[in-house]
């Protein structure tokens, strides 16, 4: 039994905890932007952490149930009913056959995640149901489609989780970093700047990297093409700083000046463009 799609919303996706092992072969990571949250969904439903969820970016799917199910949305705020009563974040819902779920909206951060009993069934491919371009048939759910899901069994009994949410880290605006491969190529007046400017996101960032408007001063260093991964930190010949994010490239030839902790990913996924953040630089590493 499925789930039919009656609207796609934007950009929604399956995402699991992404696809290892298989850089070399240059196929990236991918995976919930937010994995903290996705998983979390999982916990609460009484799923492993790692099980698929649907990603929702921005604007929500409306979805119609064919069967039983338990279902939680995690995130911070997002704008979704079930039959037209208005379902909160990190609760568990039984849905029955017909009932209609409509995510209208994020309302807080870019992402949240619908989490299902026994996950979503779609196909596994290079040990990853993450929707990627090239790699899975689809990059996005559509319109009409059915979802492939387990229904719940009528005589299981309901054993809700109660863990906490941890809301609090995503309110932070600085971001930790580890010093990158490439920390020793900037001047002091580079590290000066990163350490004491904020930093404005682009509105044209995705789930491929984040983009930041303000620069530091350049300077004309190149590097050979080398690995990097989610949370790179890289500068770009005009003094730019890019962020990579879970769909990033496997290798690039900006230097890479930070790498920030897996964590923090997570707190970067769910700020917008507009807000504004700061590296949380030592004043030993200046």
């Amino acid at each position: 039994m499925g789930i039919k799609v009656l609207r796609p919303g934007l950009s929604t996706s399956v995402q699991d905890m992404g696809r290892y092992g298989y850089a070399a072969y240059g196929i990236p990571e991918s995976g919930a932007m937010d994995k903290y949250t996705a998983g979390m969904g999982n916990i609460l439903v009484g799923n492993p952490q790692n099980l698929a969820v649907l990603e929702i970016t921005r604007i929500g799917p409306k979805l119609q149930f064919s069967t039983h199910h338990q279902i939680v949305i995690s995130g911070l705020e997002v704008d979704a009913y079930l039959n037209d009563k208005k379902v909160e974040v990190q609760e568990v819902y039984d849905v029955n056959k017909g009932t209609i779920l409509d995510i209208q909206r994020v309302v807080k951060g870019n992402f949240a995640y619908l989490a299902i009993n026994d996950g979503f069934q779609t196909e596994k491919i290079l040990n990853s149901q993450s929707m990627y371009q090239g790699i899975t048939t689809k990059e996005v759910i559509s319109e009409g489609e059915d979802l492939p899901v387990s229904s719940l069994d009528e005589n299981i009994s309901d054993s809700y989780s109660t863990i906490s949410f941890d809301e609090q880290r995503y309110k932070k605006h600085s971001l930790r970093f580890f010093p990158g491969s490439e920390f020793y190529l900037l001047s002091r007046e580079q590290k000066v700047k990163l350490a004491q400017e904020s930093f404005t996101i682009n509105p044209d960032s995705g789930r491929m990297a984040f983009l930041f408007q303000e620069t530091i001063p350049p300077k004309e260093e190149s590097i050979l093409t080398t690995a990097v991964l989610p949370g790179t930190v890289q500068l770009t010949p005009d003094g730019h700083l890019i962020v990579l994010m879970r769909d990033a490239q496997v290798t690039g030839g900006y230097p890479r000046i930070l790498q920030i902790p897996e964590r923090q990913i997570d707190v970067l996924a769910q700020k917008r463009p507009g807000e504004s953040l700061r590296f949380s630089i030592a004043q030993s590493e200046i």
